[in-house]
């Protein structure tokens, strides 16, 4: 539950580390719902500033789920990406669930 929101979505966030490859493709596959309409960011990122995004997506939740798909491409060095899923813009007392999330290498 998300009870009193930041206001700034990367504020509160959750977020696993994941390998990365330069020039690797990457998709990141999640369904998501909310108690009542909300707002979310997901994305993959470098974990190294300036944290060069891979794909970001602004999903706007609702009570129905949805299976929610963003893909991009790595262009930095190896290293290490975040799985992000940005939550401090959220409203008020939101009660936020993800599941059946994964990252695959596509290219």
């Amino acid at each position: 539950m998300i009870k009193e929101p930041a206001g700034t979505s990367y504020h509160q966030l959750l977020r696993q580390v994941f390998p990365i490859r330069q020039g690797a493709q990457y998709r990141l596959t999640f369904t998501v719902l909310s108690e009542k309409p909300t707002s979310n960011r997901a994305l993959l990122q470098g974990v190294k500033p300036p944290y060069p995004t891979i794909c970001l997506r602004e999903i706007e939740m609702t009570p129905t789920p949805q299976k929610v798909v963003i893909e991009g491409m790595y262009g930095s060095e190896d290293g290490q990406g975040n799985v992000l899923f940005d939550c401090g813009a959220a409203e008020a007392n939101s009660i936020i669930w993800l599941s059946d999330i994964s990252v695959e290498e596509t290219l």
